[in-house]
């Protein structure tokens, strides 16, 4: 029980901690402090124990409102993968936006895309996912947060590639003056 009890603190906690951070951050921005993304290039090469090498070559470019980052990889055969990762905040709309599109070192492709808006009581954010298949997978969460009851509400609904969708509602609240820890 006192594990429970510790787990919904620390989980209330961090979300709390990542709210603030997330208000801090727009605020900073707001009022032209610079916590912006940079632009970066990095090479990685890797060798394993067994003398195999692969590499790694990644840039960023970062603009006003987010930023777009391309890495390509190789294996010790020369084939290639690639990733391309876009990210995207909406001030007007406090919404933001990631976009993942890629190929595998097998040539399959595959895609996913996650936009998050702030609520006036939480959260909505909804991921999509795309396999090589063309199949989709899709995870929508809408987070209500009650400050005056110290709780959490996520309603999460989760539909698989093969379409099976699973709905879960969970809700967590903190206890004042209790870590858990006695």
């Amino acid at each position: 029980m006192k594990t429970n009890k510790l787990m919904i603190a620390v989980a209330l906690a961090a979300s709390c901690a990542v709210s603030v951070a997330h208000a801090e951050r727009n605020r900073d921005r707001d009022h032209g402090r610079d916590h912006q993304r940079r632009d970066f290039t990095t090479d990685v090469t890797r060798t394993t124990g067994s003398g195999k090498t692969f590499t790694r070559h990644t840039e960023q470019t970062a603009t006003d409102t987010g930023f777009r980052r391309e890495s390509t990889m190789t294996n010790p055969e020369g084939k290639t993968s690639n990733r391309i990762v876009q990210g995207n905040y909406d001030a007007e709309t406090k919404t933001y936006t990631k976009d993942i599109n890629g190929t595998r070192m097998n040539g399959d492709s595959y895609s996913a895309q996650r936009t998050t808006q702030k609520t006036d009581d939480g959260y909505n954010r909804t991921r999509t996912r795309t396999n090589a298949e063309g199949e989709t997978a899709t995870r929508q969460v809408n987070a209500e947060i009650d400050k005056e009851n110290k709780t959490m509400t996520k309603t999460i609904s989760n539909t698989n590639f093969d379409g099976e969708t699973r709905t879960k509602t969970i809700t967590r609240t903190a206890q004042p003056g209790n870590s858990g820890a006695e």
